[in-house]
């Protein structure tokens, strides 16, 4: 029986904050399955689906690109998804990825580094006055006790947002992991670097044939917009 996997379906929740392209993309995937008269689907399942599908053509009708699905509609799940539909998304989305990647290892090195400890204006001035003056230890406890609070919420904020992060890039690292020695080594050298080096710069540094490498390139690709539910 299929089932939706979890890492990309639409929601009233998140429907604002993805692309046309990529609603247009999920769109198409729910037709194929909807129209694959081999699967068997469970009736709660196809009514998700079913109620999926309606949100995004709603959405995309509102955002006036209603045009992305109506060839679709007309011909569902017969026509074969054209590469820039999803090679565009699995480029964009990889980027994404590299950030996401950069982010986690700036916050785990500040964990391990430490925060810097910022006192609040004025402690110098306290630090300045606690010399034989009764009472300048409790001004001086509070704006440090202050400071040390501010340092733990940084704390777990950055841990918070690690664990967040590494939650959504759990699909693309399994989508990388599928694919086969030479394909990982051409998206890491091609995509997953800053800034983006060209073609040639990746074929000299893989030591491959020009036409090895714009044959594992867009395979690469497709088996990342497969894995994530694009295609």
């Amino acid at each position: 029986m299929l089932t939706k996997k979890a890492n990309f379906i639409v929601t009233d929740k998140n429907v604002g904050f993805i692309s046309t392209e990529m609603l247009a993309a999920r769109y198409k995937t729910i037709q194929r399955w909807l129209t694959n008269k081999k699967v068997a689907l469970h009736p709660d399942v196809q009514s998700e689906l079913i109620s999926e599908k309606e949100l995004i053509q709603k959405t995309l009708s509102e955002k006036g690109a209603e045009e992305l699905i109506t060839e679709q509609l007309v011909f569902p799940g017969l026509e074969p998804p054209k590469k820039e539909s999803y090679e565009k998304i699995v480029i964009d989305l990889l980027g994404k990825h590299f950030n996401q990647k950069y982010r986690v290892k700036q916050l785990s090195r500040q964990l391990v580094y430490g925060f810097e400890l910022v006192f609040p204006s004025g402690t110098s001035n306290v630090y300045g006055n606690l010399s034989g003056i009764s009472g300048g230890g409790s001004e001086f406890q509070s704006s440090s006790e202050r400071a040390v609070i501010q340092l733990e919420d940084s704390i777990e904020a950055a841990q918070a947002e690690i664990s967040q992060l590494l939650l959504e890039m759990k699909p693309m690292e399994r989508a990388i992991d599928g694919l086969d020695e030479l394909e990982k080594e051409l998206v890491e050298k091609k995509f997953l670097t800053k800034p983006i080096p060209t073609d040639w710069e990746v074929i000299d540094s893989m030591h491959i044939a020009k036409t090895k490498f714009y044959e594992v390139k867009p395979t690469a690709i497709r088996k990342i917009a497969e894995a994530l539910n694009i295609l």
